[in-house]
């Protein structure tokens, strides 16, 4: 998994998730292309799976865009 260049993100949790990844695809394909290979590789150790798109990330900053003077 850690030699996949398409997951960007991969840690292990305590509590209801044993292992999340994070991973950026071009495509739908890519994305399948990658559940089957862990599917593959790690299917007896898999019970399930959660899938979450994110097609844009919005970022706010709740700060001001340059500090106050000060008097």
């Amino acid at each position: 998994i850690e030699r996949n260049e398409s997951i960007v993100y991969l840690v292990e949790c305590v509590g209801e998730a044993d292992l999340e990844l994070e991973a950026h695809m071009q495509s739908p394909v890519q994305l399948r292309e990658l559940l089957l290979e862990l599917r593959g590789r790690f299917g007896d150790a898999i019970e399930s799976d959660e899938t979450a798109i994110v097609f844009d990330v919005i970022k706010y900053s709740y700060l001001p865009f340059r500090a106050p003077s000060r008097a």
